[in-house]
């Protein structure tokens, strides 16, 4: 591989080899040889020039290898960095790839999120108008459970004075009541002896009770009791006579017997019955 050697550095290494001059004193007799002392000069300028060429190309050379190594490097580097731009330009394409689907999708997010919003702020709406009337029915039932709260109250109050009142009435009424029925003495319709005489005592509880007894049930027979009743209480005290209708069985006659032996006609029982009543 030749050295080449640029041609501006070759001219001026001639113009100096050009221009330099000797100045050369001769102290020697004239007698020597002129041809001599030139060739000798000529040897050493040329030993000169061919050590100077040599330097110049281990120069050259230096530099040609240190260039070469460069372009060598430069080489490589551009070899990667033609790769990573081939890359690079691949990885570009497909972000731009990437960056327009993105982009659609995000137009048809924001397409279906303007969409959703509308439908949701209708149904908002919507949903705030029914609870207002929900609320306003509330407030409604509110006052009428209070308003129904205190009609109760006041029911209840009067219902628990009326139930004290009738209480109280049940007390003065059949409380503290005792009858006594006295003894009733039977007396057969041909005035014959006395077949059957009977007497108790009996504690009427209610006033619309009636005197059964259980073992002189009869259809026919009927028999007219005086009776009094005395109501004992603070606050009322009264006598009352009750007349009422006993039918025994076994005793002969239709005839009303009254307390202590006394008969009465049961249209007199009837009309005492009316007087009572009104």
């Amino acid at each position: 591989m030749g050295v080449r050697v640029p041609l501006g550095e070759l001219a001026a290494l001639r113009g100096v080899v050009t221009g330099s001059s000797v100045n050369v004193e001769v102290d020697a007799k004239p007698q020597e040889d002129l041809s001599k002392v030139m060739e000798e000069i000529r040897a050493q300028y040329e030993g000169v020039n061919e050590k100077n060429r040599r330097e110049m190309e281990a120069w050259y050379k230096l530099k040609f290898d240190e260039l070469n190594k460069e372009v060598v490097c430069s080489t490589e580097t551009l070899q990667s960095s033609q790769s990573e731009i081939s890359e690079l330009r691949r990885t570009l394409q497909a972000l731009q790839i990437e960056l327009q689907s993105q982009l659609s999708m995000k137009s048809n997010l924001e397409s279906q999120l303007g969409e959703t919003e509308s439908r949701y702020s209708l149904k908002l709406s919507q949903l705030q108008q029914t609870v207002h009337s929900l609320e306003n029915e509330l407030g409604l039932m509110r006052t009428d459970i209070e308003r129904q709260s205190s009609e109760y109250r006041r029911l209840l109050d009067i219902k628990t004075r009326l139930e004290m009142e009738i209480a109280e009435y049940r007390r003065l009424l059949d409380g503290e009541a005792v009858q006594k029925v006295q003894v009733v003495e039977v007396v057969e319709e041909k005035r014959k002896p006395v077949t059957w005489l009977t007497s108790a005592w009996f504690f009427f509880r209610n006033t619309s009770s009636s005197f059964r007894p259980s073992t002189c049930i009869s259809r026919s027979e009927r028999l007219m009791v005086r009776s009094s009743r005395t109501f004992l209480s603070p606050a009322v005290s009264a006598s009352t006579d009750m007349r009422m209708a006993i039918s025994f069985s076994n005793l002969p006659g239709d005839r009303g017997v009254q307390a202590g032996g006394e008969t009465e006609p049961e249209e007199d029982q009837d009309q005492d019955q009316d007087q009572r009543q009104d």
